[in-house]
């Protein structure tokens, strides 16, 4: 009776993590379960849960890792620490926690073109997924592999006040890089934070800062990472 009543746990468990028609036969081999026989079940059957799933995993060919409380609540501290330094623009404090650098994907569309007016042409970078979060407005040291080869650069975030912008875009300017971009799906691994967005008082002050913001990242590149 306890095995029977172990194996429905593992049916739910299954259920909501396999794709449609691996459930079906899951749930015909299991049995089916509803998620009030999950929960009354999960305290007294415990101990059976682990091998019941694993000898179901080995016939229906998936793998079971079993995650300590104590390991959820890390993550799920974690989580929070790492969206709170991206929202703070803090991208060093969070890659530290991610292991490896925040990434933004999307795909490279049209702007108004003031980046190239000024010397700066921009890679205009669209992110399809409304629930991605976007770090704090800003200025960045990026970079991201483009056709096999890696490339440094500067990304704004922002709404481009100084020249009367009102939507927030994800700006990219890569050094030493002239390649048609326009269609293209990148990442874009953020690196470090350089400075706040800010409305300047002229356009000269603007072109001035990005000069500013330029230099920084090189020397940044240089020092962190020097091939």
């Amino acid at each position: 009776k306890d095995n029977i009543r172990a194996d429905i746990k593992v049916a739910f468990f299954v259920r909501v993590n396999k794709k449609a028609d691996d459930v079906k036969r899951v749930a015909q081999f299991l049995g089916c379960a509803r998620a009030s026989d999950e929960v009354s079940l999960r305290t007294i059957f415990e101990p059976k849960f682990s091998e019941a799933l694993k000898t179901v995993g080995k016939q229906f060919d998936f793998e079971v890792e079993e995650i300590g409380q104590e390991d959820i609540e890390d993550v799920a501290v974690s989580s929070t620490k790492i969206r709170k330094a991206l929202l703070e623009g803090r991208v060093e404090k969070a890659n530290n926690y991610l292991l490896h650098p925040f990434a933004i994907t999307g795909k490279i569309v049209r702007g108004k073109g003031l980046g190239k007016e000024f010397g700066y042409p921009t890679a205009n970078l669209k992110v399809e997924e409304e629930y991605k979060l976007i770090p704090k407005n800003g200025v960045y040291v990026v970079r991201s592999l483009i056709d096999g080869n890696s490339y440094y650069g500067m990304m704004n975030i922002g709404t481009n006040p100084t020249v009367g912008g009102t939507h927030q875009t994800i700006e990219t300017f890569f050094f030493n890089l002239d390649k048609d971009l326009y269609g293209k799906v990148l990442t874009i691994e953020m690196l470090s934070w350089i400075r706040d967005e800010k409305k300047f008082e002229s356009v000269s002050a603007l072109k001035l800062a990005m000069r500013q913001d330029e230099a920084f990242s090189k020397v940044y590149i240089k020092d962190n990472y020097a091939e």
